[in-house]
């Protein structure tokens, strides 16, 4: 399996996601952050799993949001 990075936030630009986390659901910060999602980028896939294993994750069609509220960070990659 090949993962294609779209986006990832940590520290203040992660706030917003987290806020959206956190008063709207995993699908509205899923939504935010597809904002990104400007199609294939082959310099950005990679074969390795791209989320931690204390990341919180949430999965929807091909594309899989991470975040760590603790840490502070969010990142969506999709999957090709």
């Amino acid at each position: 399996m090949k993962y294609r990075n779209i986006v990832f936030v940590q520290g203040e630009e992660a706030e917003k996601v987290l806020n959206i986390l956190d008063k709207q659901g995993e699908e509205a910060a899923l939504n935010y952050l597809l904002q990104w999602n400007y199609g294939d980028s082959p310099e950005e896939e990679r074969e390795d799993q791209p989320w931690g294993n204390s990341d919180i994750i949430y999965k929807k069609d091909n594309f899989v949001m991470s975040y760590n509220e603790k840490i502070g960070y969010a990142g969506l990659i999709e999957v090709i």
